[in-house]
This record gives C-alpha cells, sequence and structure tokens, in this order.
C-alpha cells in the first residue's frame, strides 16, 4: 500500500518521500496519513499569519493588478470615514446690562470671542474596498486611497451603527482612515476552507477583514 501523508501546514496530502512538501516547501518526517482535526481558530490563526488565503470577491475591482500581484477582497458599497475637525464659537460679552423696554435689554462693554475644537468622524466618500497581496485600494466616487502594505503601521476594529469595518494608519499619516461597509453587506459572503476532507466554514465580518490584511502583510 502507497503511503501518504497529510502536510501539517497546509493539510494537503503528498506522496510518500516527497520532501519538503511540493505545495508549501514545509519540510516533514514522512509516516502513515495523519487525520487530526482543524478548528476554526487553527484557519484564523493561519489566515493571519500568512500561510493560507481566502478571496473575498463580490464585485469586479477597477484595479489594475501589477503582476505578479494577486486579488484577495473586492467588495463595493464600502465607506470612507476620516476624523475632522469641528471649531465652535462662542461670543463673551462684558459690562453691565440696562433695560430700555419690556423684553429689551442693551449690554454696555467690549465683546470677546472663545473657540473650541473637538474631532468628529465623518463619511467622505462611498466606493469599492480592494485588497491585494500588495496594496489596500479604496476606489470612491470622488477620490481614491493606496495603502501599500508595508506602509500600514496599525489596523484597528471599528464599529458604526450597523457598520463594521477596519481602520487604518499608515506611516506617513497622523489619523486613521476607517473603512466600513454594512454587515448585512458583509455577512451575505461565506468562506470556506478545505483542509483534507474537512471543510470549515464561517461567515464573513470587519474581523474577518483585519485578519486577511494581517495576512496579506505577513506573507511579504
Amino acid at each position: 500500500m502507497q503511503q501518504r501523508y497529510n502536510c501539517p501546514r497546509c493539510q494537503q496530502y503528498v506522496q510518500y518521500a516527497t520532501n519538503p512538501c511540493p505545495y508549501c516547501g514545509c519540510p516533514m518526517t514522512w509516516g502513515q496519513t495523519q487525520t487530526t482535526q482543524i478548528s476554526l481558530d487553527d484557519v484564523k490563526t493561519n489566515i493571519r499569519k500568512g500561510e493560507w488565503f481566502s478571496r473575498v470577491i463580490g464585485v469586479e475591482t477597477p484595479i489594475i493588478l501589477r503582476p505578479p500581484e494577486e486579488l484577495r477582497i473586492a467588495i463595493p458599497q464600502f465607506n470612507l470615514i476620516e476624523s475632522r475637525s469641528i471649531r465652535n464659537t462662542k461670543a463673551l460679552y462684558g459690562g453691565p446690562s440696562i433695560r430700555i423696554a419690556k423684553g429689551l435689554s442693551l449690554r454696555l462693554g467690549g465683546a470677546s470671542a472663545s473657540s473650541e475644537s473637538h474631532d468628529e468622524l465623518k463619511t467622505i466618500d462611498t466606493g469599492i474596498f480592494t485588497l491585494t497581496t500588495q496594496r489596500v485600494i479604496f476606489s470612491g466616487t470622488r477620490k481614491t486611497i493606496t495603502i501599500p502594505l508595508v506602509k500600514i503601521l496599525a489596523l484597528e476594529p471599528v464599529s458604526v451603527k450597523n457598520d463594521e469595518g477596519v481602520g487604518i494608519r499608515k506611516d506617513d499619516v497622523s489619523k486613521m482612515q476607517y473603512f466600513t461597509c454594512s454587515k448585512q453587506i458583509l455577512r451575505a459572503f461565506d468562506l470556506n476552507f478545505t483542509v483534507g476532507s474537512q471543510v470549515i466554514s464561517d461567515t464573513f465580518s470587519g474581523q474577518w477583514l483585519i485578519w486577511m490584511i494581517e495576512g496579506a502583510m505577513n506573507a511579504h
């Protein structure tokens, strides 16, 4: 009987005496086929490490890929949300107030103004969110944003009302840019991972979006 082996990294079945694994290059000690069960947490870990990948394609992306660049995600109706400084100005009056008539007063003295500013998140544009093996691209109706994976400094989850997604900060920008989409749209995509004879499924989400970006970054 011919021996077969299940690679511990990519879980592909490989013929006996083939070393390293022809699929992922993993060096292995050969033996009989293993039947270790893979959990959803195992899948998530391998996706984040960049050892496995999946595609979520809901629309044709307008991006021209640069070989050997490959497409990973293309989803429409994403919102670009950015932080904007809002300044509120108040006028302050000094001096006494003199009543001229019923309901009418005259304030004597000078006036000064004070202002306070705070940041608010504001939706800037709507468009297609694309992830490739090299870039994150937002293609909006008014602007296009391209973020090379090598320039990403931080990722954080974001939830706004019924939307969720990812906040991205790159090395030459001080503030996060947020990309969100309706939970209903995101959860319309099914993720199916086939590991040997095992099929592991989950629904796509804003958290999966972050993990897949992490995986694309770590695969470099």
